[in-house]
């Protein structure tokens, strides 16, 4: 079970303490967490502090509520988060590496077949992975490592335009460079008698984008059955209000809640199910531009280290 929810930038952790017992005075996208206070039968949902307290007290090992606002007319989602089974860890935004690698070829000799070769990474079952580029010493043509790298590269080129690679070749003199469009991963290689021969450059691997918008888009769609999103194939865009999830914000810090939560009574066996509650936070825009990824949410970067033991995912 995975529930995911978004905290929007400039989003406060709550400090009126009714909104333990009145989720109407939850603002949309805002998330408060509580613990019971008191001994005995005057036990009460207290509102956790962003410094970590129970009111004035500290925290006990004990059960950890959660309220998450949703705005006009729509209920509060309420949970529960077990004391001693669950951990946290937190991803930070990263940004995205595109592939990149250069080869430089050798002056052709007669009888060689030079061959560049694209292997396209994380294919499916019966999807093509393989673009090979072929050519050879051809008297007044191809004699020299300009003319072999020029003839590769329009090939390349042809193979790009044909079959939609996404990719930008560039031919310098002797050496051809391939580089991604997108964040797809690719390999690029010198195969039959050029191997060994050209030249190859340090290879920058794609890494998509972590903790962005897209990001947190496919955690969405993975949490989405959860929010009663059940058909999300093909009609899912026209018959559910709500879905896909639109996102006000372009990073995020994610956090995921881990843990299972088994029943307390009325149990003659109990097999408790792993649950994930993942809160993404909103970045705010750096205006300055000094931090691409933006400016981390004050008030739950702070309340949230407090409230949980939070481990870095990366």
């Amino acid at each position: 079970m995975k529930q995911l929810f978004i905290i929007p930038s400039g989003t406060t952790y709550p400090t009126d303490t009714a909104v333990v017992t009145d989720g109407t005075k939850l603002l949309a996208g805002q998330m408060a967490f509580a613990q019971m206070a008191g001994n005995g039968d005057s036990r009460i949902a207290t509102l956790i502090t962003k410094a970590g307290k129970v009111g004035s007290a500290d925290m006990k090992e004990d059960d950890i509520f959660f309220m998450y606002g949703r705005g006009e007319n729509s209920q509060v989602i309420t949970g529960v988060i077990d004391a001693l089974t669950h951990t946290v860890t937190k991803a930070s935004p990263k940004e995205g590496v595109k592939f990149s690698r250069e080869i430089t070829l050798p002056v052709p000799e007669k009888g060689l077949n030079y061959s560049l070769e694209l292997q396209k990474k994380g294919v499916v079952f019966n999807e093509r992975n393989l673009w090979t580029v072929t050519d050879t010493y051809r008297q007044g043509k191809v004699t020299t490592a300009e003319q072999l790298a020029a003839s590769l590269g329009k090939q390349l080129e042809e193979m790009n335009a044909s079959d939609k690679l996404n990719i930008k070749v560039t031919v310098s003199a002797n050496k051809v460079k391939v580089e991604g469009k997108d964040y797809q991963d690719w390999d690029f290689e010198a195969v039959d008698d050029a191997y060994g021969l050209v030249t190859l450059g340090d290879q920058t691997q794609a890494q998509a984008p972590i903790c962005d918008k897209e990001y947190v888009k496919h955690l969405a769609s993975v949490c989405a059955q959860n929010r009663g999103f059940n058909n999300t194939y093909a009609d899912g865009a026209t018959i559910y209000p709500g879905y896909p999830m639109e996102l006000s914000d372009d990073w995020y810090d994610v956090y995921t809640i881990h843990y299972k939560y088994g029943r307390k009574a009325s149990r003659t066996r109990d097999e408790s199910i792993w649950q994930d509650v993942i809160i993404a936070v909103g970045r705010t825009k750096d205006s300055t531009n000094a931090q691409k990824t933006g400016i981390e949410n004050a008030d739950y970067s702070a309340a949230l280290p407090k409230i949980f033991v939070v481990d870095k995912a990366w």
